[in-house]
């Protein structure tokens, strides 16, 4: 579930279908919105099924289905990306070298203690291919053989437009790429938002959160190629070897 919030707790107001009763800046949209999320709660929580009649019909998320519920209005479901296919095997020695590069460039401008004591080796790398509708939720990586590592993403081809905007026209989110650091405080940035054109090439920490958000309006992909690398101790790198 996705659940689009001005303020902090203003769902509460949705769910109890008062909104009239907190302030005096709702449209009419809000008041449908409202009726339409109480539904919903009150449905669920009397048959277990959240859909009913006069509301859009809300799927059910499984491991196979990951279509979820957007509410906003109208109310829309979006899909998670359908198209991630593995390309190890097409890329050449020289574009293998050519990432391996860029990450022990970072590793180098890191300064990390790890440049001493570790060695990187590439992992996996795919395609994903995200169409309006779809969208990749806040995740992080890992191996089967390190949760420590530099993931990449290339963005190769973007949509002429992402289409009407429909939280913040200020701050647009459609197919926007997000990093997600979960600092607070003052003088930290705990999230970045950024819509990259093609060429732009990203290299981050295993560890750091990120996600897409949806777009619409268009049947034009959005491609990226996305190459982890491991970070791991010298000695297994020997002994894998």
């Amino acid at each position: 579930m996705i659940v689009c919030c001005f303020y902090y707790c203003i769902v509460v107001k949705f769910v109890f279908n008062n909104v009239g009763n907190f302030g005096p800046d709702w449209e009419p949209k809000d008041y449908e919105l409202a009726k339409s999320i109480s539904k919903y709660w009150t449905n669920f929580a009397k048959s277990g099924d959240p859909n009913g009649i006069d509301i859009v019909n809300w799927p059910r998320f499984t491991n196979g289905n990951k279509e979820t519920q957007i509410f906003d209005s109208p109310i829309k479901t979006v899909n998670g990306i359908k198209k991630e296919k593995l390309v190890n095997h097409l890329l050449r020695d020289e574009i293998k070298g050519t990432f391996m590069m860029c990450f022990q460039e970072y590793m180098n401008r890191s300064g990390s203690v790890l440049v001493k004591t570790h060695q990187l080796s590439l992992d996996n790398a795919w395609i994903n291919d995200m169409y309006a509708t779809e969208y990749n939720p806040a995740h992080f990586h890992a191996s089967k053989n390190s949760l420590v590592g530099l993931s990449s993403v290339l963005f190769m081809k973007t949509p002429d437009s992402y289409g009407e905007e429909i939280t913040n026209h200020h701050e647009p989110a459609n197919g926007h790429l997000e990093f997600i650091g979960g600092a607070q405080h003052s003088l930290s940035m705990s999230q970045i938002r950024l819509s990259p054109k093609v060429g732009d090439f990203f290299v981050f920490p295993y560890t750091l959160v990120h996600g897409v958000y949806p777009f619409y309006g268009t049947d034009q992909v959005r491609r990226t190629l996305s190459y982890n690398c491991d970070i791991l101790p010298k000695v297994l790198v020997k002994e894998a070897k």
